[in-house]
């Protein structure tokens, strides 16, 4: 007795490309519409050259699209690496009928650079007074984006309310061990994608959790600074138990070690009384408990000098 087979054929068709945004397209449109479409770095430039629109262009009442300051822009800079990381997703621009852009000029301005196509969402065809209400909601913060996209996660289960201590530790740790050279400026003028930012936290995530769930009310004076916490919290991602035994010794009574006695002084110092502006405090301040730290890991004295410039 044969068996007979049914198979089913299944005809997989191939999804077509967008359609590519050109000048036609924009010329137009003379209604509100709105689609995907694919921009290539030559469109993007022709834009930034012939339709990006100044304050002459506009009443005086109304909004403008600013001029690029240069193209060192850290809003741009960000957006053209997660171009090429193809870490991006449709957003939209938006043109008015009389051809001019309205909103989107770092977005076009990245492409150009980046020479990345890229998809967006175009919208053409805007009344032109549209200029006076766009920008007028509040952007979320790193703090509401790592919270809603990371720190509610199974794997995170983290308290809101400890997500701002949370956010501090990601964003003052990465930009503090990312740079090479520790100053005021290469630390203030790094950035990373929110990717990268991600990719960083759940690196970390045992320890920043930890650091954001302390208290900030312990003695001695200084739980809750944010140079404490990062520090804490890298020890505790390099060495967990020795990590718990440095915070039994700054909150218990008994006899402190060298290198906590020091901790506890660096902690207690105030910003005011320092002639450091708050960001080169911060660091001053890290890199002073990062070397205490370092020296209680290794079960090692420390002089009255403290050095700076020790790592964990």
């Amino acid at each position: 007795m044969k068996t007979i087979e049914n198979k089913t054929q299944i005809e997989i068709k191939r999804v077509p490309a967008f359609e590519t945004l050109t000048s036609e397209h924009i010329n137009g449109a003379r209604r509100d519409h709105a689609s995907i479409m694919s921009v290539t770095p030559e469109m993007a430039q022709e834009v930034l050259n012939t339709r990006n629109t100044t304050p002459s262009d506009l009443p005086e009442h109304q909004a403008s699209n600013r001029p690029l300051r240069d193209k060192k822009n850290k809003k741009v800079d960000l957006l053209i690496k997660d171009m090429k990381q193809e870490n991006w997703f449709p957003t939209t621009v938006i043109f008015s009928r009389d051809g001019k852009l309205r909103d989107g000029q770092h977005r076009f301005s990245a492409i150009a650079q980046s020479k990345a196509t890229v998809n967006l969402l175009v919208h053409v065809g805007a009344d032109p007074d549209i200029m006076g209400k766009l920008d007028r909601g509040k952007p979320r913060s790193i703090k509401e984006v790592l919270g809603l996209n990371l720190f509610q996660k199974p794997e995170w289960k983290l308290k809101a309310s400890y997500w701002a201590k949370a956010e501090k530790i990601v964003s003052r740790g990465m930009s503090y061990l990312s740079v090479k050279k520790k100053t005021k400026s290469d630390i203030c003028n790094f950035f990373a994608t929110d990717s990268e930012v991600f990719d960083y936290a759940n690196k970390k995530r045992d320890a920043v959790k930890w650091a954001a769930s302390l208290s900030g009310s312990k003695k001695p004076k200084g739980f809750g600074r944010v140079s404490f916490r990062v520090a804490l919290a890298e020890m505790y991602h390099k060495n967990p138990e020795k990590a718990l035994l440095l915070l039994h010794a700054l909150v218990s009574k008994t006899k402190k070690s060298c290198p906590s006695n020091a901790i506890v002084d660096v902690m207690g110092e105030c910003s005011k009384e320092s002639d450091l502006d708050h960001r080169e405090f911060f660091i001053d301040q890290i890199q002073r408990l990062f070397y205490c730290m370092d020296r209680f890991m290794k079960g090692q004295g420390i002089n009255t000098n403290i050095k700076r410039k020790v790592n964990l």
